[in-house]
């Protein structure tokens, strides 16, 4: 079978802040996108029993009381699933509308914030909480209003009508495996500040990286550039073994984020087992590589399999 279509990757060869790496999607049919009705439903007057009022579309997809993005501030009225993308939600509000109002929300629910890319029809805002980073994009289309999707990365319309998504939930599970202040390796080292691998952790670096970067010419550092399929960053989890983190934390937070994970692993790469992961329509690959010092687990996840 031929490997998918993904979306590629922009990357640069010098020292740049790091962005979340674009999960590259499987071509689909486009998608007619629906407008919302911006009207609010009037309840009737006709006296009625009381009820428990069920959640609307953005309630109903607010992850676990572990998601950062729980309380996310979404944009009264918008109805969510819009492209057939669950993230993404739409309203008949103009782009400015919708705009001045995450400017607004987004700092007072303590998110971090700042406008990425302006453009006369598309805004990307990249914000942050309790180290998940996430993109906000908002796309206006014209005759029928706005629509906002949560990703890992600034997506475009085209993009949005292609996609097979990366659940954003996924980057939750790779923030809760983040180390607190303080937290200890299994002699005592102190490994908060080291929570993302570098080529020099891993045995085989070649196979989870296209540049491993160093200096140029004129000195400057270049930063290496990890697999185009590899989603988020790799991060480091000190102080356990790959059979450790998989049962203490990495499956019972995937299955918490409504993910299935294969109980046998799939095949190993790079010096570790290779674990399925599926949610919706993604499937992914866990990939748990022991530190090449023997200090941790290397956490990857992989959009394809590497194999």
């Amino acid at each position: 079978m031929p490997k998918a279509v993904r979306l590629p990757i922009a990357r640069t060869a010098q020292s740049q802040p790091i962005i979340p790496a674009i999960a590259k999607p499987l071509p689909l049919e486009p998608v007619q996108a629906v407008v919302a009705d911006p009207t609010p439903i009037t309840s009737s007057p006709t006296p009625a029993p009381t009820e428990t009022t069920a959640p609307t579309d953005a309630e109903a997809l607010a992850p676990t009381a572990t998601n950062p993005l729980e309380d996310f501030p979404h944009f009264p009225g918008a109805k969510a699933g819009c492209l057939d993308i669950p993230s993404c939600f739409q309203t008949g509000n103009p782009l400015a509308k919708v705009a001045a109002y995450f400017e607004k929300e987004l700092p007072a629910k303590q998110y971090e914030q700042r406008l990425e890319i302006d453009e006369t029809e598309r805004k990307v805002y990249q914000f942050s909480r309790a180290g998940l980073t996430q993109y906000l994009s908002l796309i206006e289309i014209e005759g029928t209003g706005t629509v906002y999707v949560l990703a890992d990365a600034p997506r475009t319309l085209d993009e949005l009508k292609k996609a097979v998504e990366v659940p954003v939930e996924l980057g939750n599970v790779l923030a809760q495996l983040v180390p607190e202040t303080g937290a200890a390796g299994i002699n005592g080292e102190d490994f908060a500040d080291s929570i993302n691998a570098t080529p020099k952790d891993f045995t085989e670096p070649e196979r989870f990286y296209e540049s491993l970067g160093g200096v140029d010419a004129e000195g400057f550092e270049i930063t290496p550039t990890p697999d185009s399929e590899i989603y988020g960053d790799l991060k480091v989890v000190r102080g356990q073994t790959p059979e450790q983190i998989l049962v203490s934390t990495i499956t019972p937070t995937l299955q918490g984020n409504g993910f299935t994970i294969s109980a046998n692993s799939s095949g190993e790469y790079g010096g570790g087992l290779l674990y399925q992961i599926q949610k919706g329509k993604f499937t992914g690959y866990l990939n748990l590589v022991p530190t090449k010092d023997g200090t941790g687990t290397i956490v990857t996840v992989w959009t394809s399999s590497p194999m």
